[in-house]
């Protein structure tokens, strides 16, 4: 399906009154094969090597405020023959579901897990996910697939915050998830999202306790500021709050930070970060030693990125 992005310009165009015209995989026979033919040539003609990591998107379902329908390609036999028809096609080796929500509905997932483990494809795959539906089962049907690693966007960690942000799951769900890609050793990443209305200092330590009790993750990327959509809750509370000024519009991008937060509220997520190996920051994203690993890392074809950030975290932060 078209990313959630794609999806929001679509609309609104639309309300503006354009023609707005959508064209998806479920739609549009054979739209992969064509895809990948022209992937091919682009290739050919500049990159030798073919393209490091394809892009799969086969759900419509956002799990944030902003209302949207539900819809997703059923079909997971045709999903496994376009994804080997790429990899024929470009060499691609790398793919990664971009959706947000692998894991829903779980069914749909392990159908997913199990086509692509009778096809024993010579590609390695990722996923982004929510904690919803994971369990021991799901996870070893992951791993069995060929999955090498697992993002959680979760963007928060304690109950508090996930009910503010309208989250369907809670902690008891993200600690069964981390326990599940534990059991089935698939690498893990957790993306936190701080500055949530009412999110405290506190509440940010609370997070890093609740993360330290569960199986630890490779990877926890902690992120500040909430984009700010047309339309949502969160617009009118930025507007009441004053952090969208009277008649400003959305099209530049905006952001929401908890002003519980203070004047520096890369603080708090800055501070967990130089005690957890395992956590990082916009800081440690933009310093030069930090760019030259991940560059070192991506030109050794390391899948996924992030699997040793402990390491960088224990020895070479400064």
């Amino acid at each position: 399906m078209a990313p959630l992005g794609a999806l929001f310009v679509a609309g609104t165009a639309a309300a503006a009154g354009h023609e707005v015209r959508s064209s998806t995989w479920p739609s549009r026979p054979r739209c992969a094969e064509r895809s990948a033919a022209r992937c091919e040539s682009a290739h050919c003609q500049q990159w030798a090597p073919g393209p490091d990591v394809i892009g799969v998107s086969i759900r419509n379902l956002d799990n944030c405020l902003y209302a949207r329908p539900v819809s997703y390609f059923a079909e997971v036999h045709r999903v496994v023959v376009e994804i080997e028809g790429v990899h024929r096609s470009t060499g691609a080796a790398s793919f990664y579901f971009t959706d947000g929500v692998f894991k829903q509905p779980r069914e749909h997932a392990l159908a997913l897990c199990a086509a692509l483990a009778r096809r024993h494809l010579p590609i390695g795959w990722m996923a982004y996910a929510n904690p919803l539906g994971s369990d021991r089962e799901l996870a070893h049907a992951m791993a069995e697939a060929g999955c090498v690693g697992v993002e959680l966007g979760c963007d928060a960690a304690t109950d508090k915050m996930l009910a503010a942000l309208g989250k369907p799951f809670g902690t008891a769900e993200l600690r069964a998830c981390l326990e599940a890609t534990a059991h089935a050793k698939l690498p893990c990443a957790v993306h936190l999202l701080f500055g949530g209305p009412g999110e405290t200092p506190a509440d940010i330590e609370e997070a890093q306790r609740f993360l330290a009790s569960c199986p630890t993750p490779n990877a926890v990327f902690a992120s500040l500021g909430l984009r700010i959509c047309a339309g949502t809750p969160l617009e009118g509370l930025a507007r009441r709050e004053g952090i969208l000024a009277e008649g400003a519009d959305l099209f530049e991008p905006a952001y929401y930070v908890s002003e519980a937060l203070g004047k520096d509220p890369m603080k708090a997520p800055d501070a967990v970060a130089r005690r957890r190996p395992e956590w990082s920051t916009p800081t440690d994203w933009t310093r030069p030693l930090m760019r030259a690993v991940q560059a070192i890392v991506n030109w050794r074809g390391v899948r996924p990125q992030w699997r040793d950030i402990r390491n960088y975290g224990k020895y070479m932060r400064w």
